[in-house]
């Protein structure tokens, strides 16, 4: 399960003590199912992930991908998480991001921002787009809807595209499912 059951946590009202766990890139399920197993699911765990379409001997087949490669999200204290780990032995890398040798808790608004495009499931659907010739996108339809950005790639024979765009008041590179629906029309002056 990418996010574990919400027993105490109001889904999109408390978003306080959630912090970010590295992990080896492709073992963020593993570090996920440990924690359920060794701490019986008493921790709250959030894996987002991003929907894509790959290319599979010509068939197109969905995937989905960590938003975050060697990333997990975990609520609430993190101190008892990392004992409970270390008195289990785990050889999984759990190592939660610091600053100034505090355990750092991820903003507020961001892991808003990322329960309100991924979900309670996690996912984040792929998005519909229109892009101009100047490279300009806005998105039409999904959970990035009304998000406009600069293109920086696009492969359309996979329905894939980095972009660039302002979230919550920073811009950032984000990597998608894409399905371009028609070209940006140019407003006509009045």
């Amino acid at each position: 399960m990418l996010f574990t059951e919400f027993s105490d946590v109001n889904f999109h009202g408390d978003c306080s003590n959630w912090y970010a766990i590295q992990t080896l890139t492709g073992s963020e399920k593993k570090l996920i199912a440990k924690i359920d197993y060794i701490c019986s699911n008493r921790f709250k765990t959030y894996l987002p992930t991003r929907e894509v379409i790959h290319q599979i001997k010509g068939e197109k087949q969905m995937a989905r991908l960590p938003l975050f490669p060697g990333y997990v999200f975990v609520h609430k204290d993190i101190d008892l998480l990392l004992r409970e780990l270390r008195n289990a032995e785990s050889k999984l890398l759990a190592k939660p991001v610091k600053a100034d040798g505090k355990y750092l808790e991820v903003d507020v608004n961001e892991i808003r921002f990322l329960f309100k495009i991924a979900g309670k499931d996690g996912v984040i659907k792929i998005s519909k787009g229109i892009v101009n010739e100047n490279n300009r996108i806005e998105i039409v339809n999904g959970p990035l809807k009304n998000f406009n950005g600069q293109v920086l790639f696009i492969n359309k024979r996979k329905n894939k595209a980095k972009a660039r765009i302002e979230i919550m008041n920073r811009t950032v590179d984000v990597s998608l499912g894409l399905e371009i629906v028609s070209p940006l029309r140019q407003t006509e002056p009045a």
